[in-house]
């Protein structure tokens, strides 16, 4: 009873860090009074600095005038149709979630949709090998885990073979019916992992940090209030781990690398401003810095 006066009378959040998790009705309770629950204390120290960050980033912009640009109306409207029908904490598909990140303004790589060996033949050779095949199934978000993702296809022959296994992994998995996609193989010097969260009692935050094996085995990935403005995420990204790893991997072009990251973060923040709602979390991993820019080559999107 002591901390729901002392939020009420500071404005304070009022923080819950359960290592391990608490009863569904004992985290319900805290939640309903207001409480912010966490399962440790990185997360907890993440959110509540991002927080913090978010209250100055806020007061900068009010004094700036700055707010992001608004999404064409069509836009909207085709993200909510996506969007609106899936229950909460299901998710779009990877071509699904890339044709609405692509229509924000992030870089993603083409894809083509092949329902057949010799469509997949056609795309290949109009993009030119070696390409990337994946097999796109329901409930499935961890693709590469699934073996259901094989790489480097050079020429005709194996990727008639990659894509007759595909079909039999599928059918394997008992997965239900599955969109086969066929990508560029695209290459880069790093890999990143861009997106957003959703804190619930706090709100929505940018995510930035190394991406692909890296994301898992080191610990970079920073939390960046969703709506600061752009010159306060540039300085960010500049200071962070992947503004140095752009600066020595590709010291020539790093420009060009960093000004795409920059773009991606705004283009996901104007998303939420407009469709945060809908939306509990978006995973763009991996971003490639290549020399020529960044590109990215998966990406999922999760229903709020």
């Amino acid at each position: 009873m002591i901390g729901w006066r002392r939020r009420e009378r500071t404005g304070l959040p009022l923080v819950v860090v359960a290592p391990g998790g608490l009863r569904p009705a004992i985290e319900a309770h805290y939640r309903a009074h207001g409480a912010l629950v966490f399962p440790d204390l990185g997360s907890c120290f993440d959110s509540l600095g991002a927080w913090r960050r978010e209250r100055a980033f806020e007061a900068a912009a009010e004094a700036a005038s700055e707010a992001p640009a608004a999404l064409p109306q069509e836009v909207c409207e085709a993200i909510a149709g996506a969007l609106a029908p899936l229950t909460p904490g299901a998710f779009l598909s990877e071509a699904d979630s890339a044709g609405i990140l692509g229509k924000v303004g992030v870089p993603m790589v083409a894809t083509t949709v092949v329902a057949s060996p010799d469509e997949a033949l056609a795309a290949a050779r109009r993009t030119g090998f070696p390409v990337v095949l994946k097999a796109l199934a329901p409930g499935v978000a961890h693709k590469h885990d699934a073996g259901l993702v094989i790489l480097g296809l050079a020429d005709d022959q194996a990727l008639v073979a990659a894509f007759d296994a595909l079909s039999r992994r599928v059918r394997s998995l008992g997965a239900g019916e599955a969109t086969i996609i066929l990508q560029p193989m695209a290459r880069g010097r790093a890999e990143l992992i861009l997106g957003a969260t959703h804190e619930e009692g706090i709100g929505h935050f940018l995510l930035l940090g190394l991406g692909g094996v890296n994301a898992e085995l080191f610990n970079s990935t920073v939390l960046i209030p969703a709506f600061a403005g752009e010159e306060a995420l540039r300085a960010l990204v500049c200071a962070s781990v992947v503004g140095q790893l752009i600066g020595r991997v590709i010291p020539s072009q790093s420009q060009a690398a960093l000004d795409d990251v920059v773009r991606t973060l705004v283009a996901l923040r104007g998303l939420l401003q407009q469709c945060g709602d809908l939306i509990g979390s978006i995973d763009i991993n991996p971003l490639l810095v290549t020399d020529s820019g960044c590109i990215a080559v998966d990406a999922l999107i999760v229903r709020r």
